[in-house]
């Protein structure tokens, strides 16, 4: 059976309402829409959290889906089953991944003019990454601008894709997520940063409120619960020492001198926390759907 829309459709569209179980995964996301939207109970199970199937010695996706079968039938709740983001949360959350790779192919472009500026005995001073192309071509050798003028082309085409990201996630802040706002009260947390945890995060019922109180004192891995990386985001703006980070919807002031990973910590603590608190007063659309869900253990 084809991996696509139209085979799994042509093998479950006539089928009456099963329990099918599957497993987390680049593809999952689609599937289990596809598979719900057919009248289907179905089960994403945590690979991280099935030792039987990963440790296995005698490996292939025959004997990985039997095991899936009988774990669904016996218990569902041993799949420690997920839950995928709304697919609306998937297409902005793409939006903020797709500026993130331009923003690093336009780091890796300039740092290639400069590269090849430099052996060649040609010094170029510091300038921001938007206005870098425009400035550089009047300090690029004749004989090298054949050789860089492809890059510097690019680089103006990646800076207006850049440009036109940056509007959108305006608007998705301002229209989408107003939460964002709120976590910008965090010191040197900006829109990028609050729109890419909002979006990693999504639901804050998925995060319980007994690890946001452990967090602020002990390092645990927020990314591996919320799914994604807000380990790459909020705790990589927080300032170095965390004195005290108070958000207006929580009342949450934490007072540390802690650094380095427990600041980081504390500070995904807090955007987390804020993000709870605004679902208390303003509960964002559940979906409707019969997976089984359970909260991150």
């Amino acid at each position: 059976m084809p991996t696509t829309a139209a085979g799994l459709r042509k093998r479950f569209e006539r089928c009456d309402p099963t329990r099918i179980a599957i497993e987390a995964g680049g593809q999952s996301g689609w599937v289990n829409d596809l598979l719900i939207g057919l009248g289907h109970d179905v089960i994403v199970a945590n690979p991280r959290k099935l030792r039987m199937i990963f440790q296995n010695d005698s490996k292939c996706d025959r004997f990985d889906a039997e095991q899936l079968a009988r774990v669904a039938r016996l218990d569902p709740k041993l799949l420690h089953p997920i839950r995928h983001r709304e697919r609306s949360a998937r297409v902005d959350l793409a939006k903020v991944r797709s500026r993130d790779m331009l923003v690093s192919t336009r780091t890796s472009l300039i740092n290639h003019v400069r590269g090849v500026l430099k052996s060649f005995g040609a010094r170029v001073g510091a300038k921001s990454a938007p206005s870098f192309h425009g400035w550089v071509e009047s300090q690029i050798p004749e004989e090298l601008r054949d050789a860089l003028r492809p890059i510097l082309s690019t680089l103006t085409a990646v800076g207006e894709q850049i440009v036109l990201l940056d509007k959108e996630l305006e608007r998705l802040a301002a229209e989408v997520y107003p939460e964002t706002d709120l976590l910008r009260q965090v010191d040197r947390v900006g829109l990028h940063t609050a729109v890419r945890f909002v979006l990693t995060v999504e639901d804050p019922a998925r995060i319980p409120r007994r690890f946001l109180a452990a967090a602020t004192s002990v390092h645990t891995s927020v990314s591996a619960r919320a799914g994604s990386s807000p380990g790459h985001a909020i705790p990589s703006c927080a300032s170095p020492k965390l004195a005290t980070a108070t958000c207006d919807a929580t009342s949450f002031n934490a007072r540390s001198r802690c650094s380095g990973r427990s600041a980081k910590t504390l500070t995904c603590g807090v955007g987390a926390c804020t993000l709870q608190n605004v679902a208390t007063r303003q509960p964002r659309r559940r979906r409707s759907s019969r997976s089984h869900v359970s909260s991150p253990s």
